[in-house]
């Protein structure tokens, strides 16, 4: 064999060898591009079910809301949530109709959602037909929380799934970029001729394979803390739906906000009762220079109605609430439900510059839900104010003084300590009405009734009894005690001065009765008989003094309302 012909059969291995070594590597770029493919699509899969879960969680909380308010808006909110759903269930059918085991695990979810929404139209059509009372038995006996969990929790072992699946892919690339290495060594051994071939081939794979390592670990991060965060914000809005004041829904938002957006601090401030002051109702971290009390038009959010983000390089306009600069970028976020402006979330970086998009996008849900848990816990605190309070005085009615009465004897009785009662009428009260008018005699019970708030401890409970009738139950009081702060009472409605149009009511006096438990009652009704028989004693004895119960006057007196 002469030498060119070596030539020509080592040329011709060399192009063999060339050949085999790029058909090799071409077939693995295609197994490159299948897996993107399937990467793409177990990452709408894992955003659908993000968007089912969130829809469903729409559901349930428009028909609390709805069944909490009647309104026609929470009403719309419900069908939309439904509404919304098909088009997305029909997406998912068609990205995991080629795994049977998700495809099971999704027509699992559709039936538990179906069985939620059907619930919820139940309650619903409970609350139109019955009324709240109806419907919250009715949601009490389908537990919807459980239903919701349970969806929650199958969507979720999907998403699971689909982060597996996602790990499967990084191995089989890092296995496809191993056999595409070797291939490129034994080319390199065979044939220098394609080394510089060869090399960028197998540079440009690794190269690939960096990037699609670097995508996956990217996404299975983002899919790993987007999840923590819905997680979080979830936990969140049901403990919120189970406040029962004020500063345990504080409390929940400050420590969900910690966490999701660490190095930052914030507050809610909130609109006063006369509308015209914002102020600071809760605060978590640092905020230097931020005023506790503000006019709404020092803040341009409220100002505007829309989330005002501010960067200390930027050209936009720092808020007035701070008297100086933050160091950091600041956002101020409107809280508004069911149309109504409640008042401002605020959130500052401590050392960045300006908030992300994703911080932006987490600190509105925040809001949104922190809107609704304070609209809900005011509704809630009204609705129970107008229950348990008199609408003229504010001081406790009659049926909350029963019911306190009937837990304070259990607890003095466990404890072996004296309660103590008041029973106190306003002397001549008749009179007032009948020379001076009605709104006279209000006027009168709208300041003894001041005077008697005054004068009550916290734990004390002051109640309008009836007509110009109140009692002051005093727990863990003697006699003596209660003696003593009925002349206090006495002397401070003496010196009560009440004004009527330009002129006043004349002076005020009231008597008072005092009765201890278990001395005069061993139960309430039988302590405020013995009350009410010191009163009319005091009645008797000249009115404008206090007089004890006593074994001499029991069983002597009527009722004194109205002497």
């Amino acid at each position: 064999m002469t030498f060119g012909n070596r030539i020509f059969l080592w040329f011709i291995c060399a192009i063999a060898v060339l050949a085999a070594d790029a058909s090799f590597v071409y077939w693995n770029f295609e197994g490159f591009d299948a897996r993107q493919d399937a990467t793409g699509r177990m990452h709408q899969v894992v955003s659908e079910l993000a968007f089912v879960r969130g829809q469903l969680h729409d559901v349930q909380s428009s028909t609390y809301l709805y069944v909490i308010t009647g309104q026609s808006e929470d009403l719309a909110a419900f069908d939309a949530a439904i509404s919304g759903l098909p088009p997305h269930f029909s997406a998912l059918e068609g990205l995991v109709s080629d795994n049977p085991a998700q495809a099971a695990r999704l027509k699992l979810v559709e039936a538990q959602a179906d069985r939620q929404i059907k619930t919820a139209k139940q309650i619903i059509a409970a609350y139109k037909k019955d009324g709240p009372k109806a419907a919250a038995l009715l949601a009490k006996e389908s537990d919807t929380n459980k239903e919701m969990e349970t969806v929650r929790s199958t969507s979720y072992e999907m998403s699971a799934e689909e982060t597996r699946l996602l790990s499967a892919q990084q191995a089989s690339a890092n296995e496809a970029a191993q056999r595409t290495l070797a291939a490129g060594a034994a080319g390199l051994a065979l044939c220098c001729l394609i080394l510089a071939v060869v090399f960028w081939l197998v540079r440009a794979e690794g190269l690939k394979r960096r990037r699609s390592e670097d995508s996956l670990k990217q996404a299975l991060s983002a899919t790993k803390k987007g999840a923590e965060q819905e997680a979080a914000i979830s936990t969140m809005t049901n403990f919120l739906q189970s406040c029962r004041n004020m500063d345990e829904a504080y409390d929940i938002i400050q420590r969900t906000v910690s966490r999701l957006l660490p190095e930052t601090s914030g507050g809610i401030f909130l609109f006063n009762n006369s509308r015209n002051l914002v102020e600071m109702a809760s605060q978590w971290g640092d905020m230097p220079g931020a005023e506790t009390e503000f006019p709404a038009d020092h803040c341009w959010a409220l100002r505007s109605g829309r989330i005002h983000a501010v960067s200390p390089h930027g050209v936009e306009p720092a808020c007035a609430h701070f008297k100086e600069k933050p160091p950091g970028g600041t956002v101020c976020i409107p809280m508004q439900a069911h149309g109504d402006t409640l008042g401002l979330f605020v959130v500052t970086a401590n050392a960045r510059e300006a908030l992300t998009e994703h911080e932006l996008r987490i600190m509105r849900i925040v809001s949104e839900q922190a809107s609704l848990a304070v609209s809900n816990l005011r509704l809630q605190h009204r609705l129970l104010n107008q229950s348990i309070r008199d609408p003229l005085t504010g001081l406790f009615n009659r049926r909350y003084l029963e019911e306190t009465m009937e837990r304070e004897f259990s607890r003095a009785e466990r404890n072996g300590q004296p309660v103590s009662a008041l029973v106190m009428d306003i002397d001549h009260f008749k009179k007032f009405n009948d020379t001076q008018g009605h709104d006279a005699g209000d006027a009168v019970l709208v300041h003894f009734a001041q005077v008697l708030a005054k004068a009550a401890r916290k734990e004390d409970v002051a109640a309008r009894y009836g007509g110009e009738e109140f009692v002051l139950l005093l727990p863990n009081a003697t006699a003596e005690q209660a003696e003593k702060r009925g002349n206090e009472i006495c002397a401070a409605t003496r010196a009560m001065k009440v004004s009527l149009g330009k002129g006043q009511v004349g002076q005020v006096t009231v008597s008072i009765g005092v009765a201890t438990y278990p001395e005069f009652g061993s139960k309430p009704d039988q302590l405020l008989t013995s009350a009410d028989e010191a009163l009319y004693d005091a009645k008797h004895s000249g009115r404008d003094q206090v007089k004890r119960a006593d074994a001499a006057t029991q069983g002597k007196g009527a009722k004194a309302v109205g002497h």
